[in-house]
């Protein structure tokens, strides 16, 4: 939106900025690390290691790790391809790219959100492969159209089936942590 309303400059000059602030949380983190020996392995071996792990992973997990992984394959190259959209098919500049991406950063926002006000994490693995569906139809109706405002809205519905694929997904990823975690007491 920034893109929109001033230049490419003002967002790269504000993107820098905001590091700022990164770099200094990272600067007054004290963690102390353990010494830990590394030992030389082949990639063979951490290959081996890693199919060990994801066959250690419930069923569940794994068709949405495979759904994720093929939806950032094939859904997300659509995003580089933005600026590409931008120009030559809806024959714009930097604003027309930057309400795209806006309107991509507001569905996936409004997403996040309507994930966050949910009360319990029951059926949130039933979520991602609809929001794949949702996901791929966004970029889809990405086609030429009479309306600038047409492609805005799909754009807006992609980010919504983005991030309501990606967030569910990133849980299940980490099944050994039920398994680790000390009961209560």
């Amino acid at each position: 939106m920034l893109i929109a309303a001033t230049s490419e400059g003002w967002c790269f000059l504000i993107d820098g900025i905001s590091y700022i602030a990164v770099i200094a949380s990272l600067l007054a983190m004290r963690i102390n690390v353990p010494q830990v020996l590394k030992t030389a392995t082949s990639m063979a071996h951490e290959l081996h290691e890693g199919l060990d792990l994801r066959l250690a992973i419930p069923a569940h997990p794994q068709t949405s790790l495979l759904l994720f992984a093929v939806v950032s394959l094939m859904g997300m190259p659509f995003v580089v391809l933005m600026p590409i959209f931008a120009a030559r098919v809806l024959h714009g500049g930097p604003h027309t790219l930057g309400f795209l991406m806006g309107a991509m950063g507001v569905g996936a926002l409004a997403s996040a959100l309507s994930l966050a006000a949910r009360k319990t994490v029951r059926g949130l693995i039933r979520i991602i492969p609809v929001s794949a569906v949702v996901f791929a139809i966004g970029p889809h109706r990405l086609r030429p159209l009479a309306l600038v405002l047409a492609p805005i809205v799909a754009v807006l519905i992609a980010g919504m089936g983005m991030m309501q694929g990606m967030a569910p997904a990133t849980p299940s990823f980490k099944p050994w942590s039920r398994r680790q975690a000390r009961p209560r007491s």
